[in-house]
């Protein structure tokens, strides 16, 4: 499949798995990659098998000339933050900025000012001789560059104005040069992208549309990370927003009529009653935005195409109705997810917990000949029917979660004693890792990491799952920029009542809501207040909450007013925001984690 070539290339220049899901393939016929506007390009849908390409797509593809055939990738689908991307994968960083300045220079830059097309071209003029430098280990300087051969390669359109003198082109340029000559590659590539945000617009995509079957209201949709779907009049009106990406369930297309090229595209929508109805003047445009908004979804939900199209077998796609706890057999466990033991060999003990231990293994994927570092969590062999239930609980669920910052399943081994197999995080528990490492652990690092652990709860909840236990010891760290939300032994799916009370079982009075410890009661607002206290956990490098205070008093300190102080690491507005709104002790008037998500800690 598709997608499977996209990760082996993206693997290949450095991109990391975390980073893939912003990439796709789009198909090049003809000599020139070069291409122009959404619907100049056709993006090929992730489940697509190489195979199938001539048949499906066959009337754009040059007959006789199958040599010129050229599949390019390029980031689509955008990061909600570019300083994000940058800590978090460096690769991939620059890979977009690449993408963003040759989009610039070979389509943009001559109806862009002549002040941002010159510092635009400085800058990579600057970054490109410094690399040159390193690689090469000359010894030239930047005076010696041919200035005018620099703008002729990259801006000739700034020459041929004939309204602006050659010489003075020159001086700017020649500025421009020594101002940035040692501004430091990331900073470089940060200000570039930030110049080229209003001009090359990378962060949304716009297509002319009509509202609802039919040409009656015509509008211009805009898609982002931002933007959501949104439509306006024209460029000139304020936009409004249609949908939620990550709400999008399932995507067709198909003609109107056999005498027109209109195409109607049905968006089917988590808890939504009726579909959104949008007509596109071509297929091909409209298989351009199905693919769009196909791949935001699963970049956001962490899950397989929703994407029908006539040819491809439609994938699996998780529905809410997939997410309930299954009953309580081992029988039960899907064979898909059911492991052989003898292909697993535990290496060493790297932890503990309630139900047993944590072993650093290695699993033999025996269909694709791999060898796996896994983590494997083995049942206690005297453990209660009780317990047992809850690890059985605990991998129902998470075979269901797919997210790039959830600790992913990868399979089960049911006879006695039981074994969860997971996903490997080399670097361990959050909070030990914030001990270890906190004389050097940046401000913007632990604020990445509250984001991400956010992330994780915007698609727990938004699928009506609570968490339960939410601490720094349940976050896992798979690399210094990246953290994963893990231990969902404790999660539980909600009715429409949006509370769970709990009948049995030990529970982290430091770190629970007032509602949860008196009444024992859960829910998506109690999750919010765990987070509060795992954001605090994380700004005090480690500490644990409510050190020299009982168990039995915490609640009284509640009551009273106290809160956990300000952690030194912690901007004051971050913390007011956590000790007025998320540690709020009547639960309604605790944000949701998405307007968390979008509050003071991304800004």
């Amino acid at each position: 499949m598709l997608q499977r070539v996209i990760h082996v290339v993206a693997r290949g220049i450095g991109i990391s798995q975390v980073a893939v899901a912003h990439f796709a393939l789009r198909l090049v016929t003809g000599p020139s990659p070069q291409t122009a506007g959404s619907g100049d390009s056709l993006w090929l849908h992730p489940m697509l098998r190489i195979t199938q390409l001539p048949h499906i797509y066959a009337k754009h593809l040059p007959i006789g000339v199958s040599d010129e055939i050229k599949l390019e990738m390029r980031m689509r689908f955008m990061p909600q933050s570019v300083y994000e991307l940058q800590v978090t994968d460096s690769s991939a960083f620059v890979y977009l900025h690449e993408q963003v300045v040759d989009e610039f220079f070979n389509h943009v830059a001559w109806r862009s000012s002549v002040e941002v097309a010159l510092e635009v071209a400085a800058l990579k003029v600057c970054r490109d001789f410094a690399e040159h430098q390193n690689n090469k280990g000359a010894d030239h300087h930047l005076d010696e560059l041919d200035i005018e051969a620099c703008i002729q390669s990259l801006i000739p359109n700034v020459l041929h104005n004939p309204g602006l003198k050659h010489s003075h082109l020159k001086k700017q340029f020649t500025a421009y040069i020594k101002k940035f000559s040692a501004t430091p590659p990331n900073e470089s590539i940060i200000r570039s992208l930030a110049l080229l945000l209003d001009v090359v617009k990378f962060d949304v995509e716009v297509f002319k549309a009509s509202l609802g079957p039919g040409w009656t209201n015509p509008v211009e949709l805009v898609v982002g990370p931002h933007a959501g779907l949104s439509y306006r009049l024209n460029e000139r009106c304020d936009t409004s927003r249609l949908l939620e990406l990550r709400t999008i369930a399932d995507i067709t297309i198909r003609k109107m009529d056999t005498h027109s090229e209109k195409t109607l595209m049905q968006l089917k929508l988590s808890g939504a009653a009726k579909p959104v109805m949008i007509t596109l003047s071509t297929e091909e445009l409209a298989q351009s935005l199905a693919h769009l908004l196909d791949g935001y979804q699963m970049l956001y939900n962490q899950r397989d195409s929703v994407f029908k199209l006539k040819g491809i077998e439609r994938c699996e796609t998780m529905t809410m109705h997939e997410a309930t706890i299954r009953p309580k057999t081992p029988n039960n466990i899907d064979s898909n997810i059911r492991l052989r033991r003898e292909l697993i060999t535990l290496k060493e003990l790297i932890g503990g917990g309630q139900f047993g231990n944590v072993y650093k293994a290695i699993y033999h994927d025996v269909e694709k000949d791999e060898r796996i570092a896994v983590a494997v969590k083995v049942c206690k062999t005297d453990a209660e029917p009780a317990d047992t239930q809850l690890i059985l609980q605990e991998s129902s669920l998470m075979r269901n979660f797919r997210h790039s910052h959830i600790i992913q399943l990868i399979g089960v081994c049911v006879d006695h004693p039981m074994w969860l197999v997971l996903e490997l995080a080399p670097h361990g528990e959050l909070r030990e890792y914030l001990q270890q490492e906190k004389d050097w652990l940046p401000l913007r690092t632990l604020t990445l990491f509250c984001s991400q652990i956010c992330d994780s709860l915007v698609y727990l909840h938004s699928t009506r799952f609570v968490h339960r236990d939410i601490a720094a010891r349940n976050v896992l760290v798979c690399s210094p920029q990246c953290v994963k939300l893990a231990d969902f032994g404790l999660s539980r799916a909600l009715d429409y009542d949006a509370v769970y009370t709990a009948s049995r079982g030990k529970l982290p009075i430091k770190w629970l809501a007032p509602e949860s410890v008196n009444y024992r009661q859960f829910s998506m607002a109690s999750d919010v207040w765990m987070f509060g206290v795992c954001m605090w956990e994380i700004y005090s490098l480690g500490v644990k909450p409510w050190a020299g205070v009982t168990n039995s008093d915490v609640i009284m300190h509640i009551e009273q007013g106290s809160r956990p102080p300000c952690p030194e690491k912690c901007p004051s507005a971050l913390y007011n925001f956590i000790r007025s709104k998320m540690w709020a002790i009547e639960p309604h008037k605790r944000p949701t984690v998405d307007q968390i998500y979008a509050g003071p800690f991304r800004k």
